[in-house]
């Protein structure tokens, strides 16, 4: 009687387990080719516009991402933001601002860096001006 209550429970942690894990719709990079968004802590001090190399992290597959300032158009900016902002779960709504539907969603946190290696793209939120900053991603692939 106890084994059979005990593989109840398991039944019933597996499915909530399952439930919880086919709910969240944000999944972070793992490669280099990932089209998803790492996020890392930063400094705004960290932060350089000279166009060389201001940060590096390595994937879990050994894939290095290398952010730096690049001439990106202003129009080209706004887009990634957005598309941050709807990978994330939210859309624009009719005031301007954004919105989310439901309790699915990821927020973004100033003094955050947000890198897409598929794009080759990297996203600031300056907690010193409560806005963003878009950065040029390279991407290092191991083989």
């Amino acid at each position: 009687m106890l084994n059979f209550k005990i593989t109840i429970m398991k039944k019933s942690i597996l499915i909530v387990l399952l439930a919880i894990l086919s709910s969240c719709t944000y999944m972070a990079p793992s490669t280099g080719s990932s089209d998803g968004w790492l996020e890392r802590e930063m400094r705004p001090s960290v932060i350089s516009n000279n166009g060389e190399e201001f940060f590096r992290t390595s994937l879990h597959n050994g894939d290095q991402l290398i952010v730096y300032y690049g001439d990106i158009p202003t129009v080209d900016k706004d887009f990634y933001y957005q598309k941050l902002m709807q990978d994330f779960g939210w859309h624009m709504n009719t005031k301007g601002g954004w919105s989310s539907n439901n309790s699915d969603y990821k927020r973004t946190l100033y003094g955050h860096i947000y890198i897409n290696p598929a794009r080759r793209i990297a996203v600031y939120m300056n907690p010193n001006t409560e806005m963003f900053n878009v950065f040029k991603v390279n991407v290092v692939i191991t083989k």
